[in-house]
């Protein structure tokens, strides 16, 4: 029987403990950490904030999320996830309703993308969401205004998303 209280440090022993960020994880490190996230409950909180995986990698982290109904917080900002990797994971929070935070700035995430996913959450009343973080992505000031007037007014679940330091909306 596998242990399900397995560490990041049982999976990649040589790695620094006091590294925080910048960790160079690459595809082939966040699928061996998927595979142990797939199995694991006890962790509750994950940083992979500042590596170097791509769409590839938040293919794999959204295959996760699916499984893991025991992590609350995921920051995998600044990485390359991109438009489709963005869209990934939001696509699996259909099926996780445990994931409080997600951080996703510095990911290259657009107007419209960011339109048609946010969509997505507003119609799952299951998902448990509280707080999003896009800081510095390639959503548009003017696009938000809109966005802000059209729709997130109007939106009955409470989410905290903060695109700017200055700005942040709470729907």
């Amino acid at each position: 029987m596998k242990n399900p209280n397995l560490s990041f440090m049982d999976f990649f022993p040589n790695f620094p403990s006091n590294k925080r960020t910048c960790n160079k994880l690459r595809y082939n490190g966040i699928e061996t950490l998927s595979n142990a996230l797939k199995i694991n409950k006890t962790i509750k909180k994950l940083n992979l904030f500042h590596n170097l995986f791509d769409v590839n990698g938040a293919r794999r982290i959204g295959e996760v999320l699916k499984i893991n109904k025991h992590l609350e917080e995921l920051d995998i900002g600044y990485n390359r996830i991109k438009n489709s990797g963005f869209k990934n994971i939001i696509e699996s929070m259909k099926e996780n309703k445990n994931l409080k935070f997600l951080g996703l700035k510095y990911n290259f995430i657009n107007d419209k993308i960011f339109e048609d996913q946010f969509n997505i959450l507003e119609e799952n009343k299951g998902i448990s969401l509280e707080e999003m973080d896009l800081k510095n992505n390639s959503i548009t000031p003017g696009f938000l205004m809109k966005f802000w007037e059209d729709k997130f007014t109007k939106m009955t679940k409470k989410i905290k998303v903060d695109l700017f330091d200055v700005l942040t909306f709470i729907s």
